[in-house]
């Protein structure tokens, strides 16, 4: 579905990313962890069309460049880490917002309860978008993004600044999502426990792709965050040793 061959991008003299090469096949779970500085939000900007590049970007077999903004924006869906809005919509009035790509009256759009439903945030539809908690928020932009019916939906560490019951939630509707998922993440057990496959960068390049739940993720990790992690009972990607003194 994507491949990205030599892909590169440069902003004025700084090289941001250096000939990447992967492959995201139709409805994998793709994490993308690496360290500040890494590239991955340039990376995942470049995906969404929002910023130029060299080298090859193939999605559906077509290179994204010859793509019309509205026909790419029919494949795919971008969810900000951050999002702020100074007007007063309903959850149900921001989430018809989505079908504006394939619906020019958006505000008569039916039917979007379900993407509602599908999120665990029917209850939510009257409520004003600016008076409901962050992990509401992010389910509903989900939402939005799933009214655009895109066959990708990316997010930009889409748990940060959550409480850990929002932040099980949230995670718990991104994996049950029926699309292709590519998903920035600093939680290293989401990664390892959720996605199934997990690309880690490290200074604009990519350090290599792993199958989640793996030895090699960890042994990577290890390396790459210069902190030695080992496997605890399967599920847990623990620092080895007296880490904690």
């Amino acid at each position: 579905m994507i491949e990205a061959i030599d892909l590169s991008v440069k902003i004025g003299k700084k090289q941001i990313l250096k000939n990447l090469n992967f492959v995201i096949h139709e409805r994998e779970k793709i994490a993308i962890i690496g360290p500040n500085g890494a590239g991955k939000t340039t990376l995942m900007r470049v995906l969404g069309g929002m910023l130029p590049y060299e080298g090859k970007l193939i999605i559906n077999g077509k290179e994204m460049s010859e793509y019309r903004r509205q026909d790419l924006a029919k494949l795919i869906s971008y969810v900000p880490q951050i999002f702020y809005t100074p007007y007063t919509f309903t959850v149900e009035e921001f989430v018809k917002m989505g079908k504006y790509i394939s619906i020019r009256n958006w505000w008569n759009a039916e039917g979007i309860d379900r993407y509602l439903d599908e999120v665990g945030i029917l209850n939510l539809k009257a409520r004003y978008v600016n008076t409901i908690s962050g992990g509401e928020l992010q389910k509903v932009l989900i939402a939005r993004a799933l009214a655009q019916n895109p066959r990708i939906i990316m997010l930009d560490e889409p748990t940060s600044h959550l409480d850990p019951k929002a932040v099980f939630e949230l995670n718990r509707t991104i994996i049950n999502l029926e699309k292709t998922v590519i998903s920035v993440v600093h939680d290293i057990n989401a990664a390892f426990n959720l996605y199934s496959k997990i690309m880690i960068m490290a200074n604009g390049q990519l350090y290599g792709i792993f199958s989640g739940k793996s030895k090699e993720f960890v042994d990577a990790i290890s390396r790459i965050y210069q902190i030695e992690y080992e496997i605890l009972d399967g599920k847990f990607i623990v620092p080895k040793g007296p880490y904690f003194q």
